[in-house]
């Protein structure tokens, strides 16, 4: 799993750096603004989609040929904002990091478990309170894991091992 955690670590990074390089360095919102006209060079077209970063503002328009679908990639796009993707990065890394906790701290009650074997000072480990339920949270989330990395089988280092 430490391959899968640095693979989604690694997809984590790089949709963070297009989030802010979209949005011109800052976590920019993105508004669906149909109400919008912008006068181009060809005339007057339907604005969809307001762009607000921190040094310009822009915005996207509708070709007349895409007619009323215009709408629908305007609201996408709008929908899915530098400041929305950054939040959803940041989601899932904390689910990442939720399971490399719930690892650590399985891995810590197995070395108590040794210890005890041993005779050594620690407690045994099924006195631990929540020690099963700890190890099925680690399973769950390494499930979750492997669903989170689904929409990159596309990429060259997905692994299908990784396929739930």
């Amino acid at each position: 799993m430490d391959d899968l955690v640095q693979f989604l670590r690694a997809r984590y990074d790089e949709e963070h750096l297009l989030a802010i390089e979209a949005g011109d360095g800052s976590p920019a919102r993105w508004l669906y603004a149909p109400e919008l006209v912008w006068n181009g060079p060809d005339g007057p077209r339907k604005a969809v989609v307001h762009f607000m970063g921190s040094a310009k503002a822009f915005i996207a328009v509708v070709d007349p040929e895409h007619g009323e679908d215009g709408d629908w990639q305007g609201r996408h796009i709008a929908r899915h904002d530098p400041a929305r993707v950054l939040r959803e990065v940041e989601a899932k890394r904390k689910i990442v990091d939720e399971y490399e906790q719930s690892r650590a701290m399985g891995k810590a009650t197995a070395a108590n478990y040794v210890a005890w074997a041993n005779n050594e000072s620690l407690p045994h480990p099924e006195a631990d309170e929540g020690t099963a339920e700890k190890k099925k949270q680690e399973s769950g989330l390494g499930r979750a894991l492997c669903l989170l990395a689904l929409p990159y089988a596309d990429h060259t280092d997905y692994q299908d091992a990784w396929r739930p």
